[in-house]
């Protein structure tokens, strides 16, 4: 909720998508008008007038109650028989669903819709209410099977990426192995997966498990130990302050991907809404500034022996870290941490470790 005690975008948003399956009860000469409030209701939200979108909604809720009950009492009253125009309605709106099905599930329930339609043409409304009332149940049914349906190569992934992530962020953080192998190997995988490549997704992270593996033996990357068999021993904290800001740099798209998901997931179904999760995936856009120049610099700065050409990276790399802050400082990275969706700490774990790499800096 907003300061003010309003519910958020959210919140307006999750309520809009508990009306739509009711609307489908609603005679359709009611529904036609109440599509338009939800319509007027889905322009206030993208208009941020939240105040007016809450009290559009909550009239909304309080129509479709109304209308509940007086159906059911006009059901009630009928000793429950239904009305042919409503069946056909039911019908009607069954077909076009059914339409967006795959195969062959299309086929089998279009089937059974014409035999409820011969049972609403001969007018023997009970057998065809049955049956409407069973083809919705498998049309819902089928619907969230497709939803949450994967294919065995995503579902394989999914495993494998379980498995991976906690043991890169703990190479990350002993500062084992080839760690700019492992990150870049694992991200690649990543990115398949986010295009649909499973297949090659798995395939690196086969190529992840490999380096994960020799890290089991190794004590630090190969960078690091030759930059530390010459060094000072305050080597050390470039060399950890690096391997800490490359992990919060996977962690910020971890969190932004989830981030997506959490709004794709509130926003999915509700008219008006469609858009939504072709429009969430410009978030990502906003990493684009926080790149790799800072773990690059400071990697130089771990390889050059101490002297002028040392002090000059470290200059250099707190210049990119106030670049850095100040595009943490932006509206966007100000407000993410708090957006309504997901719990999110993007900004203030990026903060707390450019703040991090800019202490070891400092000696």
């Amino acid at each position: 909720a907003s300061d003010d005690g309003n519910a958020s975008a959210a919140q307006l948003a999750a309520r809009l998508k508990a009306i739509q399956p009711q609307l489908g009860s609603v005679p359709q000469e009611a529904r036609a008008k109440l599509q338009k409030v939800v319509a007027g209701a889905v322009a206030l939200i993208k208009s941020g007038n939240l105040e007016k979108a809450d009290q559009a909604i909550t009239t909304l809720e309080a129509a479709i109650t109304k209308m509940s009950a007086s159906a059911a009492a006009s059901n009630s009253a009928e000793e429950g028989k239904p009305d042919v125009k409503d069946l056909v309605a039911r019908a009607n709106e069954l077909k076009s669903r059914i339409s967006a099905t795959a195969h062959p599930a299309r086929d089998k329930l279009l089937a059974a819709l014409g035999e409820a339609a011969k049972k609403i043409k001969a007018s023997d409304v009970a057998s065809a209410d049955g049956m409407l009332t069973t083809i919705e149940a498998a049309l819902q049914k089928t619907q969230a099977a497709s939803d949450t349906g994967e294919s065995p190569e995503a579902a394989k992934w999914e495993t494998s990426e379980a498995k991976l992530q906690p043991l890169v962020d703990n190479a990350m953080q002993a500062g084992r192995g080839d760690l700019d192998a492992i990150n870049r190997a694992f991200n690649y995988a990543k990115e398949l997966a986010e295009a649909g490549d499973y297949g090659r997704a798995l395939a690196a992270a086969g190529k992840v498990a490999e380096l994960l593996k020799a890290a089991q033996t190794a004590t630090t990357t190969a960078a690091a130990a030759e930059a530390q068999a010459s060094a000072p021993d305050d080597v050390v904290a470039y060399v950890q302050s690096r391997l800490a800001w490359i992990n919060t740099r996977a962690g910020m798209k971890k969190e932004l991907e989830e981030l997506k998901a959490a709004i794709d997931a509130v926003t999915a179904d509700i008219e008006g809404l469609e858009d939504v999760p072709s429009k969430s995936a410009k978030l990502f856009d906003y990493l684009e500034d926080i790149d790799t120049e800072l773990e690059d610099t400071l990697e130089k700065l771990v390889e050059t022996p101490d002297g002028d050409d040392r002090e000059t990276l470290k200059v250099e790399a707190q210049k990119i870290i106030e670049k850095y802050k100040s595009v943490l400082d932006t509206p966007f990275f100000q407000a993410v941490d708090d957006n309504g969706f997901t719990k999110a700490t993007i900004r203030s774990a990026a903060v707390a470790s450019l703040d991090s790499v800019s202490s070891a800096l400092a000696t």
